[in-house]
């Protein structure tokens, strides 16, 4: 009887330990192959676990980077963002945040980050990170801000022509009814700095010479 009761306890324990290992593999098979980068750190930053993505996206190797913390491979102006969150990680809730990263070969990358608190029976033991590569985004936002910007300066370029085209319009309509060249004449000072408001100069017509310009 003892032998079958051991015999049982050992079967079981084999069956858990079995059924642990087997959801280890599962964890890990997930952690590897996950579609995002994904992390776990130290609580003064530095990696000590990543996926094989994180190394794909940054150039470094998992050995490089288990030496390294997230403000390494920031660029230069998210240097002081990254060490922020890295210190503010543990009297925190999950922080999200976007960062610029610089890749092994000089690239930049933009992340999305998402990270939270580990802990051990209430005490805190580290930070899990998980890193979106947002690039493609980024770079689309920027471009549509260029394309906008440049659709406004157009818009605002045709305004002013479609202005100046009226104004033109409305001198030469009083310049045919003027029965004196003084009449004329204030009929063009009053028009030019309309048409031409960022320009300056003096109006001037050609003498009965042809050769010589009168200021007027």
């Amino acid at each position: 009887v003892t032998g079958l009761v051991m015999g049982a306890a050992i079967g079981g324990r084999r069956r858990v330990e079995d059924a642990l290992q087997q959801r280890e593999r599962r964890y890990r098979d997930l952690f590897e192959n996950a579609t995002a980068m994904v992390y776990t750190a130290d609580l003064g930053g530095r990696f000590t676990s990543l996926n094989k993505l994180m190394e794909h996206v940054t150039g470094y190797n998992r050995e490089e980077l288990c030496k390294m913390s997230l403000a390494d491979l920031a660029a230069p102006p998210y240097v002081e963002l990254a060490n922020e969150m890295i210190a503010r990680q543990p009297h925190s809730a999950p922080l999200l945040y976007d960062i610029e990263i610089l890749a092994k070969d000089g690239n930049i990358v933009f992340l999305e980050v998402n990270t939270r608190l580990i802990s051990d029976e209430g005490k805190a033991t580290g930070i899990q990170g998980v890193a979106r590569n947002i690039t493609k985004r980024k770079q689309a936002e920027v471009a549509l801000a260029v394309a906008n910007r440049t659709l406004m300066e157009r818009v605002t370029e045709l305004e002013a022509r479609n202005s100046q085209i009226l104004l033109l319009s409305d001198m030469g309509n009083l310049l045919q009814s003027c029965l004196t060249a003084e009449e004329a004449y204030r009929v063009i000072a009053t028009f030019g700095p309309k048409i031409f408001p960022a320009e300056s100069g003096a109006r001037g017509v050609l003498g009965p010479s042809k050769n010589l310009v009168e200021i007027v």
